[in-house]
């Protein structure tokens, strides 16, 4: 049996994401998660390679975050970035850098590999989060 680690409160967390209407809340999977389809004011920002750039939804795709109760969030319906995969690809449990990759186009614009500058290439990563107040 899996046991589930406490996560932040608030865009990260799964009961957050679930209280709000017009999101996807799949409570009974394993791991529980649920599907952000009403941040339509998210965006991914690159600060490397070249210069900084915001990257916005494109509006075909409105997925704009996947939030699991026991991995890293991904941004995007096919994970036009992602912090941290397991080697398979399936999953968002790695650590910061395992596998991480950047799959722009589907849901947030830019191609692949723009925003980050390779895909499972990353190495040792530290993660900085940003959040209103």
């Amino acid at each position: 049996m899996r046991s589930y680690v406490a996560q932040a409160v608030g865009s990260w967390s799964v009961d957050a994401c679930c209280a709000v209407p017009g999101n996807d809340c799949h409570r009974d999977n394993n791991p529980p998660y649920c599907v952000d389809h009403t941040s339509s004011s998210d965006w991914l920002f690159g600060l490397w390679p070249g210069p900084p750039q915001r990257f916005e939804p494109t509006g075909s795709r409105p997925d704009y975050q996947r939030v699991y109760a026991d991995y890293w969030p991904y941004w995007g319906h096919s994970g036009d970035l992602t912090i941290g995969e397991t080697s398979g690809g399936g999953g968002t449990s790695g650590a910061p850098g395992e596998n991480g990759a950047c799959r722009q186009g589907g849901t947030y614009r830019g191609t692949k590999n723009e925003i980050c500058g390779g895909e499972g290439n990353w190495g040792a990563t530290d993660v900085e989060v940003w959040y209103p107040i």
